[in-house]
């Protein structure tokens, strides 16, 4: 079977296709894949609209040796899975912060998905991309890279997709 974006679904398949487009990833992320219109990979979103991708920053979590985020990080997180930024413009040590957080199923939570914070870009990566986000600039996703598990602090690296 054929695989198109969205926007091939409708023009080869007609516009009642549109609805069957997508569902290739969760809302929040993207995904690539080889749309047979297209002719080559396009990055599409959960509807499996195509995404225009403007920048890939590598960024380092900082922080992950702090309140206990460490054994989360040990136990949860793997390389490629999703994380969130969030921004935190009211933060008292930074009004540049961004937070990362990851999501991991909790007994609590009868086993859904909460968020947990692992730390925080780190400064100065956080200063120039909080000027971005805060006049418009979307993230489109987040992931981890890789990590290194040092004693108390294990390094997280991410990969991050924007739209500026």
């Amino acid at each position: 079977m054929a695989e198109y974006c969205r926007d091939c679904s409708i023009l080869y398949l007609g516009p009642d296709s549109a609805k069957y487009a997508g569902g290739l990833c969760k809302p929040g992320e993207t995904t690539e894949m080889l749309c047979e219109g297209c002719g080559g990979f396009v990055r599409v979103d959960h509807r499996g609209e195509i995404v225009r991708i403007g920048m890939t920053i590598r960024a380092i979590v900082a922080g992950t040796g702090f309140e206990g985020r460490e054994q989360y990080i040990r136990r949860f997180a793997k390389a490629g899975m999703p994380v969130i930024l969030r921004r935190e413009p009211d933060n008292k040590l930074d009004g540049n912060a961004i937070a990362v957080d990851m999501l991991v199923k909790r007994w609590y939570a009868l086993f859904k998905e909460v968020p947990v914070q692992i730390g925080y870009i780190k400064k100065q990566r956080a200063a120039s991309m909080s000027k971005r986000i805060d006049s418009g600039g979307n993230i489109l996703s987040a992931r981890v890279e890789s990590m290194h598990m040092e004693r108390n602090h294990p390094r997280v690296s991410l990969i991050i997709e924007t739209d500026w």
